[in-house]
C-alpha cells in the first residue's frame, strides 16, 4: 500500500501547487505523508496509519533521499551485508545500499515496492519497480523536467501531463489481455518494468534492468529430490518472512494447491487466528466451494465466504475498474474487488493470495506450447509461408474444423505473436474488423520480443512461462490484485513471487514441471505438489481446480446480465464507439447470448474498456 509521487525540474513556487494535488488524488492510499520540497526537487510518500515501514528515508549527510511504498522483508539482513549497525525498520535501508552498491541497490531488496530515490550531489532520479512488478511506478515528461507516481491519475492532478488515449494501446490490449510497460493506456506517460529501474539526469532517461531474471536457466545435473526439497525450504521462509510484518492478516482461499500451500504453511507458523476468504457462486458448476471446504475442514482456518451473484458482480466490476491505471481483460477482478473488500471489513491490514505458481511451475494453458512442440520441427519461415497463408484466422467456435484451424493458426504463427496469445485475446483478423479510427496496423507485440531476446531458458515451455511471468503474471494478475487491496486500504502479499522463487523456479527443467495429462490427473505444477507434499491435503493435490476467484460471466451475459451488457455496448453513444465497429460489436454481443459461439473473453474486453474510459477517457 501507500504511494509516492514526486516532481522533478520545476522551481518551488510552480511545483507546489501541482504537489499537493498529486497527493490529494492518492490520500485513498494513505492519510500520513511526508514531504521533502526544494527548488528543482518536490517528492512525497503517503501510507496508511497501519503501516510501519518508513516511507520517506535519508543517508546520515542527506544527500541522498528516497521516497518509498510497499513492504521490504529482508531488511535486518540488507543491513547486516552493507554493515549497519543501527536499528532500522523497513525501508531506511534504501539509501545505504544505493550508497555502497549503486545504480543496482535494489538487486537483494525482497518485497513489493515502488522506490524514487535523488542522488542530489549528481542531481540524479532514480525511480524503481519491484522484481516481479508487484506494484506499479509511473512517469512522464514535461517542458522542464519529469513526474512521477504510483498512479496515472496522480499525474494528471498535477496539470503537468494531458489525458490522451494511445491508439496502440487499445490494440495492445485486445492482443495480449493488458497494456505492458513502459507503454500505458496515455501518449508520453510511461511504466516501468518489473525488475527495472529508470535514471533521469539532466533530462535524460535511462532504463535498465538491475534483476537478471533473463539469465535463468535449466539445471539437468540437479536431481528431483534436491529441486522439491530447495523449493519447500523457500516458500517456507518466503510466506514466513511476509507474515513476520507486523499487523493483521487474513489469506484468501481458492482451492487450489497454491492458495492452500500458504494457508497451510501460515496456519501452522502463525501465532494469530487464522482467517480464510473464499468465493463462492450459486451456479455449482463453476464453484469451487468443495475444495475450499477441504481446506477449512482439515486446518483451524476460520472462513469467512462471499457468495458472488450476478448483481454483487456488476457492483464490483463497475467499482474495481475505477481504480485501474490501465484496463485487463480479466473479469477475475470483481472478485478479488469483493475479498479484498470482505478482508477489510473483517478488521485485516493484509491479505495473502496465491499468484505466481502457474507461472513459475506450469499450469493447464502450458499444455497448448508443450504439445504443439513437435510440429515447430520446421523453420519458421517456412511455417510462415505455408501455413501462415493457410490460416490467416483463429475462429472461437467448438467444433472440429474450428479446432484445427486454430491449431494450423498457430503453428503458421511468428513465434513471438504465438507466445503471446495462447491466453484467449483477439486474433489479428478481428482486431482489423473492429478498429475504425485509425488505419489498422498489425500489433508487433515489441515487449514480447524485447524479453524473448535475452531469455536464456532452453526448454520452450520454460521460455514460454518465463514470458507470462514477465507479461501476464505483471501486467495482469499482480497488477489487478493490488489495486483492488490497495481500494480497500489493505496490502495483498504474494510469496510465489519472492525474487528467490522465481529464480529458483526457471532452474527446473520444464518435464519436472509439466508433463502430458493423464486420464486421472492433469500432470502440472508437479514439482511444486512434490514440494509441498505433507503440507497440502492430499485432495487437493490431487485434484484440479475449477474456477478460483474466476466468475461464470458466460453464463451471466445470457441470463441476468444481458441487459447490463446490451446497455454497454449497444449505445450508440458509449466511449468505445468512436474506437470500433459498431456492427461487429453487436454481431459479438449476438453470437454470444444466442448461444452460436462463445464469446466471453470478446466481450469482456469490450466491457471493460468500455468501463474503463468512462473513468479515465
Amino acid at each position: 500500500m501507500g504511494a509516492i509521487y514526486g516532481i522533478i525540474g520545476l522551481p518551488v513556487a510552480a511545483s507546489t501547487r501541482s504537489f499537493r494535488d498529486m497527493r490529494d488524488v492518492l490520500n485513498f492510499r494513505g492519510r500520513e505523508s511526508a514531504e521533502h520540497i526544494a527548488d528543482g526537487l518536490a517528492i512525497g510518500a503517503v501510507r496508511h496509519s497501519h503501516e510501519t515501514q518508513s516511507c520517506m528515508v535519508a543517508n546520515d549527510n542527506g544527500t541522498v533521499i528516497a521516497v518509498c511504498e510497499g513492504e521490504l522483508y529482508n531488511t535486518a539482513d540488507l543491513a547486516r551485508s552493507i554493515g549497519m549497525t543501527r536499528q532500522t525498520d523497513g525501508f531506511d535501508v534504501v539509501p545505504h545500499l544505493f550508497e555502497k552498491k549503486g545504480k543496482d541497490f535494489a538487486r537483494e531488496m525482497n518485497g513489493i515496492f515502488g522506490v524514487a530515490l535523488f542522488d542530489l550531489v549528481n542531481r540524479t532520479l532514480y525511480l524503481v519497480r519491484d522484481h516481479a512488478g508487484s506494484h506499479s511506478l509511473f512517469y512522464s515528461t514535461f517542458a522542464d523536467g519529469v513526474q512521477f507516481a504510483t498512479t496515472t491519475r496522480a499525474l494528471f492532478a498535477s496539470g503537468l501531463a494531458k489525458r490522451e488515449i494511445s491508439q496502440s494501446a487499445i490494440d495492445g490490449y485486445l492482443a495480449c489481455l493488458a497494456v505492458s510497460p513502459p507503454e500505458t493506456m496515455f501518449r508520453n506517460v510511461f511504466a516501468l518494468r518489473p525488475g527495472h529501474a529508470v535514471i533521469v539526469n539532466e533530462r535524460e532517461i535511462t532504463e535498465y534492468a538491475y534483476w537478471p531474471f533473463h539469465n535463468c536457466t535449466e539445471n539437468r545435473t540437479r536431481a528431483e529430490d534436491d529441486f522439491a526439497d530447495e523449493i519447500k525450504d523457500v516458500f517456507v521462509n518466503a510466506v514466513k518472512i511476509r507474515a513476520a510484518v507486523p499487523g493483521k492478516y487474513g489469506v484468501l482461499i481458492s482451492g487450489g494447491v497454491d492458495t492452500s500451500a500458504i494457508a497451510a504453511i501460515l496456519g501452522r507458523e502463525s501465532d494469530q487466528v487464522l482467517y480464510g476468504f473464499s468465493v463462492v457462486f450459486e451456479e455449482s458448476a463453476y464453484s469451487d466451494e468443495g475444495l475450499q471446504e477441504c481446506m477449512y475442514r482439515d486446518s483451524q482456518i476460520r472462513k469467512r465466504q462471499v457468495l458472488f451473484t450476478p448483481e454483487a458482480f456488476r457492483e464490483a466490476l463497475v467499482a474495481g475498474t475505477a481504480h485501474l491505471d490501465s484496463p485487463v481483460n480479466d473479469v477475475a477482478y470483481a472478485g478479488m474487488y469483493a475479498a479484498m473488500y470482505a478482508v477489510s471489513a473483517a478488521g485485516f491490514d493484509a491479505a495473502f493470495e496465491g499468484e505466481g505458481s502457474d507461472e513459475i511451475f506450469c499450469t493447464g494453458h502450458s499444455h497448448g506450447e508443450r504439445s504443439i512442440q513437435t510440429f515447430l520441427v520446421m523453420p519458421e519461415l517456412l511455417r510462415r509461408a505455408t501455413l501462415g497463408t493457410v490460416f490467416r484466422s483463429m475462429p472461437i467456435g467448438g467444433s472440429l474444423s474450428d479446432k484445427v484451424r486454430r491449431f494450423g493458426c498457430r503453428i503458421g504463427m511468428p513465434t513471438h505473436e504465438r507466445l503471446s496469445t495462447w491466453i484467449p485475446a483477439m486474433h489479428n483478423t478481428l482486431r482489423c474488423a473492429l478498429h475504425t479510427k485509425t488505419a489498422y496496423t498489425r500489433y508487433p507485440y515489441p515487449q514480447t520480443r524485447y524479453y524473448l531476446a535475452n531469455a536464456a531458458a532452453n526448454d520452450p515451455v520454460n521460455r514460454y512461462n518465463y514470458l507470462l511471468s514477465r507479461l501476464f503474471l505483471a501486467d495482469d494478475l499482480l497488477y489487478k490484485n493490488e489495486r483492488m487491496a490497495a481500494a480497500h486500504g489493505i496490502t495483498n502479499r504474494t510469496p510465489f513471487v519472492d525474487y528467490r522463487l522465481m529464480e529458483l523456479g526457471f532452474t527446473v527443467p520444464a518435464g519436472l514441471k509439466i508433463q502430458k495429462p493423464t486420464a486421472t490427473a492433469d500432470m502440472t505444477k508437479l514439482i511444486f505438489k512434490r514440494a509441498v507434499n505433507g503440507i497440502v491435503p492430499d485432495e487437493i493435490l490431487t485434484r484440479k481446480k475449477t474456477r478460483g476467484f474466476s466468475q461464470p460471466t458466460s453464463v451471466w451475459y445470457r441470463g441476468l446480465l444481458k441487459d447490463f451488457v446490451a446497455d454497454l455496448l449497444l449505445d450508440p453513444s458509449n466511449a468505445i464507439s468512436g474506437y470500433f465497429d459498431k456492427n461487429l460489436v453487436g454481431r459479438i454481443f449476438d453470437e454470444h447470448v444466442t448461444g452460436k459461439a462463445d464469446l466471453d473473453y470478446h466481450l469482456n474486453s469490450l466491457i471493460i474498456l468500455e468501463l474503463w474510459m468512462r473513468s479515465n477517457g
